[in-house]
């Protein structure tokens, strides 16, 4: 039976490596090309329409791409 203790000890040695899923950040790169692609369309949607509404919209749309950024930027910063 020693062959069998031998097979239990190297049972107990095996180191098992558990998948840690790392940190997900703020910044997701799909919602930065949805904003842009929105003030785009925005500008074009003003552009033939001749809307001075759909003008006022640019400013605000660029205004959360810049806020969502810098909240992206200030929590990458806050991880290091």
């Amino acid at each position: 039976m020693p062959e069998n203790d031998a097979m239990t000890k190297q049972r107990d040695d095996i180191d098992v490596i558990e998948y840690v899923p790392k940190e997900q950040g703020l910044f997701r790169p799909w919602i930065v090309i949805l904003l842009l692609t929105a003030w785009v369309g925005v500008l074009l949607a003003a552009l033939f329409l001749k809307m001075t509404m759909l003008r006022t919209v640019l400013p605000v749309l660029m205004f959360v791409l810049l806020v969502y950024l810098f909240i992206c930027t200030i929590a990458a910063l806050r991880r290091k």
